[in-house]
C-alpha cells in the first residue's frame, strides 16, 4: 500500500498540530534530521547525560532523568530553524483587548534571550537592535576551554563591554539580555539546528551567532566551534508538550489511501478543482497597508492575523479601502483579531487577509489540486494612498510577492519536516503540475494582474516601455515562475484599453485613477448593442469631429453615472481603445513562450482584438473571471479552446447556475473549463451565506461531513476563539470554508448540484489541457 504523503499523516491527525514521528514520503529521499524535529516534543540530554529543566526564569542542565525534564515543543520558523516551546498559557478574555499590534494574546515560555531594557526588538518581536551589540552586551556567555582542539572557545566580551545604542544602561548589568525563560516570540528566540555529529544537534541562536553551551549544568552561549563538545545536545522524543497555537485543520483522513488524485476510470485524468484567480500574497500591495495580516507568519498564527490596528489603525479609523469596498462602508471595526475574531475576517470585509496557509490547505484537502495566484498591484493607487511600507514601482513589487510565494512554500516544508515536503509547491509546466498533483500535493501557478504589467504603462497615449523592455522585464517574470499575464488591468497602459469598473465608490476611484496614470480621461462611446462583436470603433469614430462629440458626450454620461449610483445604467458604454501594436507584440512574445494569456479586464475592443489574432493561431487562452462583459467575448474564447472560470460569491442556485451554465459553451467535452475565481484578497467578496436566495432558506449542513471522494472528513473549522460557520452572517469567511461551501451546495444545490460539481472536480484538468495546447503551439512556432 502506498505510504501516506506528509502533508496527509503529519497534520489530518489534530486540529492544531502533530507530534506523531514524521513519516518518510514514498518515492522521496530522507531528510536530515534537523527537519524531522519539526512540530515534534522533545527532551533535551546534553554532553554529560544531564537534561534541561526549567523553571519560572532560566534554563538549567540539572535534571537527571528524563521524568524531570523540560518538554520542548519545536515549532518551526523556516526550514532548520526552530522556537522552542516549554508551555503556553492563552490570557483572560477581559485582556484581550490589550493584545499587541501583531495579536499576540497569549503568553508563550520559551528559551530566548532576554530583552530587558526594551531597547533590541519591536512591537511585533523583529529585531532592531544591531547584532554586534546584542552579541556584546549578552551577560552569560561561556568562556569554554577546549582540549584539544581548542582554544575555539572564547568569550565574546566581557559583561558590561558594551558598543553602540545600549550605551551604558546595559553596563549597569540589570538591564542585561541573558538566556533566560521569555514569555513571547521574537528574533531572540529562534535556534538554527545543525547535526554536526550523529544523532547530536548544536543550537545556534539566529539573533547573535552563538552556539547554546552547558558548562557544568550552567546554559549559556559561547562562540565555540562545531567540536565544542559542550555546544552538542541529545533530542529524545516525549510527550506532555504544550503545543504551539495554531489555528485547526479540522479535517481527518478517513481513508488510508489520501485525497482522491485521479479519475476512476481515465487514470491520467486529474481529479480535483482549480481557483484559477486567487491573490494570497495581495497583503504586499499598493504599499503593504492596505491588506492586514499575511499566509504565515515566522511567530505564528497570532502574528499573521492577529491586530490589524498596524494597518488600519485603532478601531479601524485609517483602514481608508477597507471603509470604501467592504459592506459596513465609512464606519470603523473591532481590530483584535487573534483570537476572538469578532469581526472579521468575513466574506464582505476586502481588507483583511483571507489566505492563511492552513486555511488554503483545508481547502486543498477538500479537492483544490491547483491555485493560481496573481500578483497584483496598482503603483498609481500605492503613490496616493497615504500609508506604506513597499516601494510603488511595479516590478519591484512583483519580485516581492514572488518572493513571499517561495517563503510560503519554503515555510510549509518547514512544518512538514524538510524541503520538498509540504503541500504547496509552485511549479513551472504542467508536466511538473501533474507530478506534484500525482505526489498528493497541490500545484501553485505564478501569474500577474497588474494595471502597468512590465511597467509598460502610457501617458497621453504614449507608450511608456519599448519593446526592447517588454522582452527583458518577460525574461525576468517567467525566471521569477510566471506563467500566466494579464496585458491588461483596471488601467489603461501601453497594450490596450481597459474594461471600465462600473458603479460608485470603487469605480469612481479606479476611474480617477486612470486619469492620474493616463494623463487623460476615461474615452467611452456606445457599445455594440446586439452583442455580436462588430467593432464600432473601427470606423475612425475618434478622428471625426462627430465621432469626438459623441464620444465625450458618452464619457459625461459614465461621469455621472460614477458619482450618481441613481442615474441610469452605463453597460451599453465601453471603453474606445483597443489592442496596441505593443499588444499585438506582447501577444507574439508571451505564445512564444507558452506563457498564458488572461483577457479579462481588457476593453471589449482590445479582447475581440487578442482572442481572434491568438485564435487564428490555435492559441488558447483564459478568462479567469468572466470579466470581459460580453458573451459573445466568452464564446469565441471558449470556441477557440480557452479556459472560462467564474465568480461564486451568491447563493446556491447562483453558483451551480454559472457551473452548469458553462457546459453548453463546450460541446458536452469531458473536460473544459468550470473551476472557481475567487478573487480572495482581490478587493472582491468571497461567497455570501449559500441560503441566499435559495428555495431551501432554512438548510444546513451537518458536521461532521465528508468531502466529494468520501476520504476526508470535516468538522466546523476553528480559528482561536471563533468557530466558523457558513450560516452565521459571514459566510465563506476565509479561504478554508469553501469544503463546507462545495458540501452545502451537494446537500441543497438542486437537481443540478451533481452536475455542477462533477463539473468542478474537472476542472483541474481541463486547465492543465488548456496550458499543455498552449505549451504545444508555442512549441511549433
Amino acid at each position: 500500500m502506498r505510504k501516506l504523503t506528509l502533508g496527509v499523516a503529519l497534520l489530518l491527525g489534530a486540529c492544531g498540530g502533530s507530534s506523531d514521528p514524521v513519516p518518510e514520503t514514498a518515492g522521496e529521499e530522507p531528510v536530515a534530521r534537523i527537519y524531522q524535529v519539526a512540530r515534534q516534543c522533545v527532551a533535551i540530554r546534553d554532553a554529560d547525560g544531564r537534561y534541561v529543566a526549567r523553571n519560572e526564569q532560566f534554563y538549567a542542565a540539572n535534571a537527571d532523568s528524563a521524568d524531570d525534564a523540560a518538554r520542548f515543543f519545536m515549532q518551526p520558523t523556516d526550514l532548520g530553524s526552530y522556537m522552542l516551546l516549554s508551555g503556553y498559557e492563552r490570557q483572560a478574555q477581559q485582556l484581550m483587548e490589550s493584545a499587541t499590534a501583531d495579536g499576540d494574546a497569549g503568553s508563550k515560555v520559551l528559551l530566548g534571550i532576554t530583552d530587558p531594557g526594551g531597547q533590541l526588538l519591536d512591537a511585533s518581536g523583529s529585531l532592531v537592535g544591531e547584532v554586534g551589540v546584542l552579541v556584546s552586551a549578552v551577560g552569560d556567555i561561556l568562556d569554554l576551554v577546549l582540549d584539544p582542539v581548542g582554544p575555539l572557545g572564547s568569550a565574546v566580551n566581557e559583561l558590561g563591554h558594551v558598543l553602540g545604542s545600549l550605551g551604558e544602561r546595559v553596563g549597569e548589568g540589570n538591564v542585561s539580555p541573558t538566556l533566560a525563560v521569555v514569555d513571547q516570540a521574537s528574533d531572540l528566540a529562534i535556534w538554527e539546528l545543525a547535526e554536526p555529529q550523529d544523532e547530536r544537534f548544536q543550537l545556534t541562536s539566529k539573533a547573535t551567532g552563538l552556539k547554546l553551551a552547558s558548562n557544568e549544568g550552567f546554559l549559556g552561549l559561547t562562540e565555540a566551534g562545531d567540536l565544542a563538545p559542550q555546544t552538542l545536545f541529545t533530542f529524545e522524543p516525549a510527550d506532555g508538550c504544550a503545543e504551539y497555537p495554531e489555528a485547526g485543520l479540522n479535517a481527518r483522513l478517513v481513508d488510508s489511501r489520501g485525497p482522491r488524485t485521479h479519475w476512476e476510470g481515465d487514470p491520467d485524468a486529474v481529479y480535483g478543482w482549480v481557483d484559477d484567480h486567487a491573490h494570497i500574497t495581495a497583503y504586499e500591495f499598493i504599499g503593504g497597508r492596505v491588506n492586514y495580516g499575511s499566509n504565515f507568519h515566522r511567530f505564528g498564527v497570532d502574528h499573521a492575523i492577529g491586530n490589524c490596528a498596524v494597518n488600519h489603525g485603532p478601531e479601524g479609523t485609517l483602514g481608508i479601502l477597507e471603509m470604501v469596498t467592504s459592506t459596513d462602508a465609512f464606519g470603523p471595526h473591532e481590530t483584535v483579531g487573534w483570537p476572538t475574531y469578532n469581526e472579521w475576517p468575513r466574506n464582505d470585509s476586502l481588507m483583511h487577509h483571507q489566505t492563511y496557509y492552513r486555511w488554503i490547505e483545508r481547502a486543498f484537502l477538500s479537492g483544490q489540486k491547483i491555485l493560481v495566484n496573481h500578483i497584483t498591484h496598482n503603483e498609481i493607487l500605492c503613490q496616493v494612498y497615504p500609508l506604506k511600507r513597499n516601494d510603488c514601482d511595479v516590478m519591484k513589487n512583483v519580485r516581492l510577492q514572488a518572493e513571499r510565494t517561495y517563503e510560503l512554500q519554503d515555510y510549509i516544508d518547514a512544518q512538514h519536516g524538510g524541503p520538498g515536503r509540504g503541500w504547496f509547491r509552485v511549479v513551472e509546466s504542467p508536466a511538473e503540475a501533474r507530478k506534484v498533483i500525482a505526489d498528493d500535493k497541490m500545484a501553485v501557478v505564478l501569474g500577474i494582474e497588474l494595471s502597468k504589467v512590465l511597467n509598460c504603462g502610457e501617458f497621453l497615449d504614449q507608450p511608456e516601455c519599448t519593446r526592447g523592455d517588454i522582452r527583458s522585464r518577460l525574461d525576468e517574470v517567467e525566471d521569477l515562475g510566471v506563467r500566466v499575464i494579464f496585458p491588461v488591468h483596471k488601467f489603461d497602459n501601453a497594450f490596450g484599453g481597459h474594461l471600465p469598473h462600473s458603479g460608485f465608490g470603487l469605480g469612481t476611484f479606479l476611474t480617477a485613477g486612470n486619469l492620474l496614470e493616463t494623463g487623460h480621461p476615461l474615452e467611452v462611446g456606445n457599445c455594440p448593442l446586439d452583442d455580436n462583436g462588430d467593432d464600432e470603433f473601427s470606423t475612425g469614430a475618434r478622428e471625426d469631429l462627430g465621432g469626438v462629440v459623441d464620444a465625450l458626450l458618452a464619457t459625461l454620461e459614465y461621469t455621472i453615472q460614477q458619482v450618481n449610483p441613481t442615474s441610469p445604467s452605463t453597460e451599453h458604454l465601453c471603453n474606445v481603445r483597443g489592442l496596441s501594436d505593443h499588444g499585438y507584440y506582447l501577444l507574439d512574445e508571451l505564445m512564444r513562450r507558452g506563457m498564458l494569456v488572461d483577457v479579462d479586464h481588457m476593453s471589449r475592443r482590445a479582447a475581440d482584438a487578442a482572442i481572434t489574432y491568438m485564435r487564428g493561431r490555435g492559441y488558447p487562452m483564459i478568462s479567469s473571471h468572466d470579466w470581459l462583459g460580453s458573451e459573445t467575448l466568452l464564446n469565441a474564447l471558449t470556441d477557440a479552446g480557452g479556459f472560462l472560470g467564474r465568480f461564486a460569491r451568491g447563493g446556491r442556485d447562483q453558483w451551480v447556475e454559472r457551473l452548469t451554465g458553462i457546459a453548453a459553451r463546450y460541446d458536452d467535452r469531458p473536460y473544459f473549463g468550470g473551476g472557481i475565481a475567487s478573487d480572495v484578497n482581490g478587493i472582491a467578496s468571497l461567497p455570501r451565506d449559500p441560503r441566499d436566495g435559495a428555495e431551501l432558506s432554512e438548510g444546513r449542513i451537518d458536521y461532521p461531513f465528508r468531502s466529494l471522494d468520501g476520504r476526508v472528513e470535516f468538522d466546523r473549522q476553528v480559528t482561536g476563539d471563533r468557530v466558523f460557520d457558513l450560516y452565521d452572517g459571514r459566510g465563506v469567511a476565509h479561504y478554508g470554508l469553501y469544503p463546507d461551501y462545495i458540501e452545502d451546495t451537494r446537500r441543497f444545490g438542486g437537481p443540478d448540484a451533481q452536475r455542477a460539481l462533477d463539473i468542478f472536480y474537472r476542472s483541474a484538468e481541463a486547465w492543465l489541457r488548456m496550458w499543455e495546447e498552449a505549451e504545444r503551439i508555442a512549441r511549433i512556432r
